[in-house]
């Protein structure tokens, strides 16, 4: 039987008013039948409610997405998922990787709020299937002037988290030196975590090599 909880019947949390509590749950935290405003009900517990992480069924996670004009025919296609992904990460407060966009101010431009101007400007600039929208100025917004299509490669070495290792006079990203030595970015994360620095993390490089850099 689950342990007795305050009773938050008739309360309303976002879209969500509380209908009654669901026993049907076996767990030790309270779960709560509650109805949304587009009429679709979900069980949820008191505390993602009042944390303010469940505000609606999921409808308002996509109402932007069926604001977009559905007769391009692209639903599906990968551009499209792109374009779905990027206004989730920074709208969607549910969404997973808010915490990394939405949640510190990231922000999707008003045109591309609209599917077509986006597949427009993709076309326009770069897109293929094999490269990825990465911005520019990681702390910036997505918008025309601070977005490009690119390599993965391209894209790591441009993370807020990526780790910057200085050889010498030289600085470059772990991803950087990998390449460039041929030593696996794990041994050389390893060798950063048990204390080496400088020509310790690349040991492997020949000296005649280190000298040029």
């Amino acid at each position: 039987m689950p342990r007795k909880a305050i009773d938050i019947t008739g309360n309303k949390y976002g879209k969500l008013s509380v209908i009654s509590r669901d026993l049907n749950r076996e767990s030790n935290r309270a779960y709560w039948f509650c109805k949304c405003e587009c009429g679709n009900e979900i069980s949820t517990t008191s505390q993602r409610l009042r944390r303010g992480t469940s505000k609606s069924c999921g409808c308002s996670r996509n109402e932007y997405i069926g604001k977009a004009n559905t007769k391009h025919g692209m639903t599906g296609t990968r551009i499209y998922k792109i374009w779905c992904h990027m206004n989730e990460r920074c709208k969607a407060k549910t969404h997973k990787q808010y915490s990394d966009y939405g949640g510190r101010g990231i922000k999707v431009c008003d045109e591309w709020s609209d599917f077509s101007t986006f597949f427009n400007w993709a076309k326009n600039n770069g897109y293929k299937e094999e490269l990825t929208l990465d911005r520019i100025d990681n702390n910036g917004g997505y918008f025309p002037s601070n977005c490009r299509w690119a390599d993965v490669f391209t894209q790591q070495n441009n993370q807020r988290r990526t780790v910057r290792i200085s050889v010498g006079d030289v600085t470059k990203t772990l991803s950087e030196w990998s390449n460039e030595t041929g030593i696996k970015k794990a041994t050389i994360y390893s060798r950063l975590r048990y204390g080496k620095t400088g020509y310790q993390l690349i040991s492997s490089v020949k000296p005649r090599l280190l000298q040029t850099w």
